[in-house]
């Protein structure tokens, strides 16, 4: 009767330290949170080279154009991107899942300078050099969808100079 309380009380213990352990994606959920990596934030932060790399764009082509221009082209790229955002986020949990273990996801968040901190460190650079490559092809999807609008604005609104 004693063996099988303990058993009981073994299970039962294990199953509430599971109940109370955070998946591996509400780990990650939370990592994003703390290094400013959610949908919104990397809208504002990508927002910011949007004007730059639409000007360049432009001045390739010997097009300059006004700031009025800029912003309604913007805004259309700005569109197009928003619609790519998700697939783009799925992407970035996606491969982070497969990139971190729960317990490297555990150390990052309390912040300890651990062997397994550095680990994680490690595995973010390589991690960056993939999202970057990602992110670059989710602008250029967007950017290739934005393309008619926007030159649909230049001709109604803009001429050459």
């Amino acid at each position: 009767m004693r063996l099988l309380f303990g058993i009981l009380f073994v299970i039962f213990s294990l199953n509430l330290a599971n109940a109370e352990e955070p998946t591996k994606e509400a780990l990650l959920e939370e990592l994003f949170q703390l290094t400013d990596s959610t949908e919104e934030a990397i809208l504002v932060r990508s927002g910011e080279g949007f004007r730059t790399q639409i000007e360049a764009s432009f001045k390739a082509r010997n097009v300059k154009l006004g700031d009025e221009h800029l912003q309604a082209i913007e805004k259309i790229f700005i569109s197009e991107f928003k619609k790519e955002l998700p697939e783009l986020m799925k992407e970035i949990r996606t491969l982070s899942l497969e990139t971190y273990t729960i317990e490297e996801l555990q150390k990052a968040l309390e912040l300890l300078r651990t062997p397994e901190g550095r680990r994680f460190q490690k595995k973010q650079e390589m991690l960056i050099q993939k999202l970057v490559t990602i992110s670059v092809k989710s602008g250029m999807r967007a950017g290739k969808r934005a393309q008619p609008a926007m030159a649909a604005y230049m001709k109604a609104h803009a001429s050459p100079k």
